[in-house]
């Protein structure tokens, strides 16, 4: 439903309100694997489920990263896109587009009006 949905709305911030929803999604499932009352098969369930969201994450950062990339190719922007972690190459993306890094976690800025 995710990749439908980026399919027809492919803007900045569209992709940059995605991007924070499922990097919270994804982290949220995370905090479950190998908790204290999980059996095996709930362990497991929780793992796929948590390594679906991830290869989703992982394919949203790819696509960030391209289109700052293609930016400092086209405007010769500075945007660093290397060694530094994936969560910290993105945020000039974010932030630009209405987000604000809160200790891991993309929350919608309240001073950015919706687009």
């Amino acid at each position: 439903m995710i990749r439908d949905f980026l399919a027809h709305h492919k803007a900045d911030h569209e992709v940059a309100a995605v991007m924070a929803a499922v990097a919270a999604k994804s982290t949220r499932i995370g905090y479950d694997i190998d908790a204290p009352d999980n059996d095996e098969e709930t362990n497991a369930r929780i793992i796929a489920e948590h390594d679906a969201w991830w290869k989703l994450e992982k394919e949203l950062y790819a696509e960030i990263i391209r289109r700052l990339e293609e930016e400092n190719r086209t405007k010769g922007t500075a945007h660093v896109t290397g060694g530094i972690g994936l969560h910290y190459i993105i945020r000039p993306f974010m932030q630009r587009n209405g987000f604000r890094d809160a200790a891991g976690w993309w929350v919608k800025r309240k001073d950015i009006r919706a687009k």
